[in-house]
């Protein structure tokens, strides 16, 4: 997925499978919201700092991403088709 997300915007709540592999184009700054337990219950906020050409490797997760940096966040999300379950 070809990801962009424009300063200030936030994203809807949303989950991932596991194995999502990132790749940024970009620096980027992020709040990202996250459901304690994935899926319900209460909600953890944290900040993501990385520069352009970091690469991670994120867990199953439920989310909503929003971009506190200045410009805007490109980045590479690639997901498997299948659970790694």
């Amino acid at each position: 997925m070809d990801y962009h997300l424009k300063p200030g915007e936030k994203e809807a709540m949303h989950s991932h499978p596991c194995g999502v592999f990132v790749y940024f184009f970009t620096d980027a700054d992020v709040r990202s919201t996250t459901l304690s337990d994935g899926k319900t219950g209460e909600l953890k906020t944290g900040e993501f700092h990385g520069r352009a050409g970091d690469v991670g490797w994120r867990d199953p997760v439920t989310h909503q991403g929003e971009n506190i940096g200045n410009s805007e966040l490109h980045a590479l999300l690639i997901e498997p088709k299948t659970s790694c379950k």
